[in-house]
């Protein structure tokens, strides 16, 4: 009997428990979708950043937006109901945007247009820095070839 007292008290405290553990979980909007440039599927592996209110709200792969989606959890104390969220893939922003609703799994597929479909987002830029690196690299050796023959 004393078993039977011991595991009533048990499921008693588990059934008060247990709703609050549910509760405490912060509100939460997802976003899936495809992701294309000028119409061809953009690289798997190319990371998409949401954001709103100008910070970051959350991160995936394109593959991961294509399959689960990006998820956006509420900060406590931060308040994303109804405000806009916008994407970026690499370091290009999408044409579209969504609405952070808590509890939905929003299909939005995202369109860049003019943007590369494969490969790294990064590298024109890259490359533009490093024209720009060699650019000033010559422009200081002639500087110094001047000074040398003075």
């Amino acid at each position: 009997m004393r078993k039977l007292r011991i595991v009533a008290l048990l499921a008693l405290v588990a059934l008060f428990l247990l709703p609050a553990v549910a509760l405490a979980q912060p509100p939460v909007c997802n976003f899936y979708g495809t992701v294309t440039a000028d119409g061809v599927d953009v690289d798997e592996t190319v990371t998409i950043i949401a954001y709103i209110g100008g910070a970051v709200a959350g991160e995936a792969t394109v593959a991961e937006y294509a399959s689960t989606g990006l998820r956006i959890e509420q900060p406590a104390g931060a308040v994303y109901e109804a405000q806009a969220v916008y994407f970026y893939v690499g370091d290009f922003p999408a044409a579209e945007a969504g609405t952070w609703n808590s509890g939905f799994n929003n299909p939005l597929s995202l369109t860049f247009p003019g943007m590369p479909a494969t490969g790294d987002v990064g590298t024109p830029f890259i490359w533009m820095a490093l024209a720009l690196a060699g650019a000033m690299a010559v422009i200081a050796g002639v500087m110094v070839l001047r000074k040398v023959r003075a």
